[in-house]
């Protein structure tokens, strides 16, 4: 079921006389992913909403990457599309990453700084 622009308009009223402005943007950018109901006309709001989608996206591919890889051989074509993408990222990371007994904690790492630096980014521009 698709939310047309009226029923959207009508939650985020209700949202503003239950929980005021800044409850609204909270309940928002955080529970709905940082987007927002106003994207179409807004650059910079477009511009949040892009990065927030981004972000989930490429917080997807690590969590597809670690789960494969626990699966599939290196040799895999799914595996290796997944690692062209997500290794680029979890090289620098594991440089300054001590090893802990086997463990690779480097796309848990990876995943929070991703995670960080979309809030940080959506939260500048909106």
């Amino acid at each position: 079921m698709r939310i047309g622009p009226a029923e959207r308009s009508e939650a985020s009223r209700f949202l503003s006389g239950r929980l005021g402005h800044d409850g609204e943007k909270w309940l928002r950018r955080n529970f709905f992913g940082g987007l927002s109901n106003k994207s179409i006309g807004v650059p910079l709001t477009s511009l949040a909403d892009a990065i927030s989608i981004i972000t989930r996206a490429l917080t997807l591919v690590i969590l597809a990457d670690v789960l494969v890889g626990y699966f599939l051989n290196e040799f895999h074509p799914i595996r290796q599309f997944l690692d062209s993408i997500v290794q680029p990222f979890l090289a620098p990371i594991r440089k300054f990453l001590p090893s802990s007994g086997g463990l690779d904690f480097s796309p848990l790492v990876l995943f929070f700084l991703v995670e960080m630096a979309g809030r940080v980014l959506v939260g500048i521009l909106v």
